[in-house]
C-alpha cells in the first residue's frame, strides 16, 4: 500500500507541475488531486475505527471527523473554483472552519492514542505545543506578516480564520512529535507516518499564509504539495 500511494502521488506531482495536457486534462487532474487524497484519509481512518477497540477507536474517530471536515470543505473549494469560476484564495469562513477543524481533531486523536505515555502528560504536551505555536506565531507576525497584511488590506474574520491554520497546525505537529517521543516501539511506524503527515499539511498551511499575505499565492503551486502528501501519509498510517 505505501509503494502503490506513494508512486501514485510521485507521478500527480511531477505531472501536475509539468502541466501535461489539455485544459480539461489538468482540471480533471486538480480536482482528482484536490478531493481524492482528504477522501482517501477520511475513508483510511474510518476503516481503522471500525476494526478497532477502546481508546485506540475513539482516536480514529476523532482523526476521521476532522478528515471529513477538510473533504467536505475541499469539495466547497472545488465547486466554488472550477463551477462559480472564483479565483479568490479565501473562501467562506465556514469553509475555512471546515480546514481549521482537522488540525484541532487530529491534535486530540494523538492526545487519545493509547501509545504509552501516562495521562497526565497530555495536559502538558497541548500546553507545550500551545507555547512553541505562540512563539513562531509572534516572530513571524512581527518578522513577515504584520507588514504583509497591513499592505494588502486583508482585514475581515476570514483573514482571522486563515491566520489560525498555522498556529493550530503547529501545535498539532509539536503534540505529535512529543507523543512519537514516548510512544511504544510497536506504535513507533504509525506515529512516525502520522507525524511526518501532519507536518508536511502544517508546512503547506505555513506557506499558503506567507504567500497569501504577499499577494504571491497561485493555484497548483509547488507549496501546496504538502497537503495531499500529508494526507496519503495519515490514510496510510491508519491502514498499517
Amino acid at each position: 500500500t505505501r509503494r502503490v500511494s506513494a508512486a501514485v502521488f510521485l507521478a500527480f506531482a511531477i505531472w501536475l507541475l509539468a502541466g501535461w495536457g489539455s485544459q480539461s486534462t489538468m482540471r480533471v487532474l486538480v480536482i482528482v488531486g484536490g478531493l481524492g487524497p482528504s477522501l482517501f484519509a477520511a475513508v483510511s481512518t474510518g476503516v481503522a475505527a471500525r476494526r478497532t477497540h477502546g481508546r485506540q477507536r475513539q482516536a480514529w474517530v476523532y482523526m476521521t471527523v476532522g478528515l471529513a471536515a477538510w473533504a467536505l470543505a475541499e469539495i466547497v473549494v472545488t465547486y466554488n473554483r472550477f463551477w462559480l469560476g472564483s479565483v479568490h484564495y479565501l473562501y467562506p469562513s465556514a469553509v475555512n472552519a471546515g480546514f481549521l477543524l482537522f488540525p484541532v481533531a487530529a491534535c486530540i486523536a494523538m492526545l487519545v492514542f493509547p501509545v504509552g505515555y501516562p495521562g497526565a502528560a497530555r495536559f502538558r504536551m497541548v500546553l507545550d505545543g500551545a507555547i512553541v505555536a505562540a512563539s513562531l506565531f509572534v516572530v513571524a507576525w512581527v518578522a513577515v506578516l504584520r507588514e504583509a497584511y497591513a499592505a494588502t488590506g486583508v482585514k475581515n474574520s476570514v483573514a482571522v480564520l486563515s491566520l489560525a491554520y498555522p498556529a493550530s497546525e503547529v501545535t498539532t505537529v509539536t503534540v505529535a512529535v512529543l507523543v512519537l517521543a514516548r510512544a511504544h516501539t510497536r506504535w513507533r511506524m504509525t506515529m512516525t507516518m502520522l507525524t511526518v503527515g501532519l507536518t508536511l499539511i502544517a508546512a503547506s498551511g505555513c506557506a499558503y499564509v506567507y504567500l497569501l499575505a504577499r499577494n504571491r499565492y497561485v493555484f497548483e503551486s509547488p507549496a501546496g504539495l504538502g497537503w495531499p502528501a500529508g494526507l496519503m501519509l495519515v490514510g496510510i498510517a491508519a491502514l498499517t
